[in-house]
C-alpha cells in the first residue's frame, strides 16, 4: 500500500510537469526485498503540453546492500 501511494503521487507530480526520481523497496516474486531506483519523466510537445510520461526503473539492491555495510 505505502508503494502504491508513492507511485500515484509520483504520476501525479510528472502529469504536472516535474521530473521524479526515488526509491521504492518492493518485494520480489519469490519474496526477497528488492530496491528501485525510478524516474518517471514528463514529455512535452512543441506547444510545451506533456505528450506522455515515461518510467524508467533499475535494480538497486545490491548497492544499498554495500552502502550499509561500509556505514
Amino acid at each position: 500500500p505505502d508503494v502504491r501511494a508513492v507511485l500515484e503521487k509520483a504520476i501525479s507530480d510528472a502529469s504536472s510537469g516535474i521530473e521524479m526520481r526515488f526509491d521504492v523497496e518492493v518485494r520480489s516474486r519469490r519474496g526477497e526485498p528488492v530496491v528501485l531506483d525510478l524516474s518517471i519523466s514528463p514529455i512535452f510537445d512543441n506547444d510545451g503540453r506533456i505528450r506522455e510520461l515515461v518510467a524508467y526503473g533499475n535494480d538497486i539492491t545490491e548497492r544499498k546492500l554495500y552502502e550499509e555495510e561500509i556505514k
